[in-house]
Formats: structure tokens, sequence, C-alpha cells
């Protein structure tokens, strides 16, 4: 960690930066994947920031328009809109990999149809609600 980096400051980007790169290491995302990454909130971003640095083309997937140019700016190759469900059939079998980083409860089903054979979902996003169920049995 560079010495001018506040702590404080640094410890959020150290646990969600494990959080995203250990599973992304594990399942070889590197040079000629093609990799999805399901949201743009903070385990989106550093999944963009850390795929693309890792060698791999990446897509945003996002339910609008909302956030294509930040999604740019932090180095995404492709930017697509899945609120009106046609970038499941555009995108089907395009990916090696998908990185689901949000914490609402996902549709998995409608995002397999973009994975290839032998692809990997990786889910890192907490559903809140199964969250807190798990949280209410202790």
């Amino acid at each position: 960690m560079p010495d001018n980096l506040d702590p404080a400051a640094a410890a959020p980007l150290l646990c969600a930066g494990i959080t995203v790169c250990a599973p992304l290491k594990r399942h070889g995302d590197g040079p000629g994947i093609e990799v999805a990454v399901v949201g743009l909130g903070g385990l989106g971003h550093l999944g963009v920031k850390m795929t693309k640095a890792m060698g791999a083309d990446v897509t945003v997937l996002s339910q609008s328009d909302r956030k294509r140019e930040a999604a740019a700016a932090l180095g995404a190759d492709h930017y697509a809109v899945t609120g009106d469900g046609s970038a499941f059939t555009e995108l089907a079998n395009a990916f090696d990999s998908i990185l689901n980083t949000v914490s609402a409860p996902p549709s998995l089903k409608d995002f397999l149809v973009m994975l290839r054979l032998h692809g990997t979902v990786i889910s890192v996003g907490t559903d809140k609600e199964a969250s807190s169920q798990t949280e209410q049995r202790k």
C-alpha cells in the first residue's frame, strides 16, 4: 500500500478488492476471456477495474443506460442495457464469465443464457433479503 494512502480510505478498497479479485483470479479471468460485470455499484466498479487490469474484455450489464459513461471511464470495453430484456438475446453465449455484484435477488436464469458452455458465474453481491433472513435465524 502506498505510504501516502490514508489507511481509513484504503480499508474498504482492500475488503471489496479481495472480494472481487480472488474469485476472478481463481477462475482464470484474463487475456482472451469475455467477462460480464452485472451492476456498477461499489463491487462492480472494482470488478470492472480489476477484470480489465487482468486483461479480459469487459462488458458492463446494467438495467438502464444511466451508468454508461462511468463504465467507460472505469475501462469497460462494452455496455449493455438489460432493462428491456433484449440484451439477453443479443448477448446469448457471449461470456466466459459473469461477475454478479448486485445486492438484489439475482435472476440468474436470465443471465445464464449469456454464458458460454463451461462458463462461470461468480456472485459476490449479497441479496439483502437473504442476509436479513440469515441474521434472523442466528
